[in-house]
């Protein structure tokens, strides 16, 4: 009869394993963002319109934001396109967005969003945390003395 450490290890690794994965490709997606942000230098944008490109599974329609913004007093205008689109204009035209944009760089520029910075990371974090820490729980509780139901007096 296997003991009850060894009979834990598979349901243990593997979640465990996959939830390390999930968490090195957060990591992998959030480091060119924070490289991107430690560079880069915000200013205010215009939401000029959007850019419709078919998309979805049914033929459908994305809408990508497409704003202008100045990198200084002297500059022109750049007018750039978010590369994350959605169904909805998620702006009305005129409408001020905050921009982050690489001076080496401006025309990479984007607004300042949870879809467009944070989005990649957070959708590989939550997994790689529950398949890490639900098999530590588990592991824990399992390896935890049990008192047997009494009640210890000092």
């Amino acid at each position: 009869m296997p003991s009850p450490a060894r009979s834990l290890f598979w349901p243990i690794a593997i979640p465990m394993t996959i939830g390390v994965l999930f968490l090195l490709a957060a990591a992998a997606n959030l480091a060119p963002t924070l490289a991107f942000l430690a560079r880069a230098k915000t200013t205010e944008g215009i939401f000029i319109g959007a850019v419709s490109r078919p998309g979805g599974n049914h033929g459908g329609v994305f809408l990508y934001p497409q704003f202008s913004f100045l990198t200084d007093a002297n500059a022109a205008a750049r007018v750039v396109t978010s590369s994350s689109g959605s169904t909805n204009p998620p702006y009305a035209d005129g409408d001020t967005v905050r921009i982050w944009y690489d001076p080496a760089h401006p025309d990479q520029a984007v607004i300042s969003s949870f879809w467009t910075l944070w989005a990649g990371p957070t959708f590989l974090a939550i997994p790689g945390l529950l398949f890490t820490l639900i098999p530590l729980i588990v592991l824990v509780f399992k390896r935890r003395p049990k008192s047997g139901g009494k009640i210890v007096q000092s």
